[in-house]
């Protein structure tokens, strides 16, 4: 199986605290999405070591549409996640189900 690793401090220019929601979400619109499409069964690993904390948008445009990806049957694995950032992420993974049961309505 194929793996693509995001390293989001590097994505982060080597800042710990992920702040900018507009540009983590063009981020994954822009750079990530049409990798995801172009190679439907790679694992898709996000490395967040050296990431802290960050900001409810920054989390949320970047890792809501990561959890459609991994509810549509997409390999996702998250590593390096600080227990303040696991919580970060899995609140979004809270609000994405929210989103698939408000659509399927």
């Amino acid at each position: 199986m194929n793996t693509h690793t995001i390293n989001m401090l590097a994505f982060n220019e080597g800042m710990s605290f992920g702040g900018d929601g507009t540009r983590s979400g063009d981020f994954f619109h822009n750079e990530v999405k049409p990798l995801l499409d172009a190679n439907p069964t790679m694992e898709l690993v996000i490395d967040m070591t050296g990431i802290d904390s960050m900001t409810d948008s920054f989390c949320h445009a970047f890792f809501v549409p990561v959890w459609f990806e991994k509810f549509k049957g997409r390999p996702v694995r998250f590593k390096g996640c600080t227990p303040l950032v696991q919580d970060f992420i899995l609140f979004s993974r809270t609000l994405a189900e929210g989103d698939m049961k408000n659509s399927q309505k």
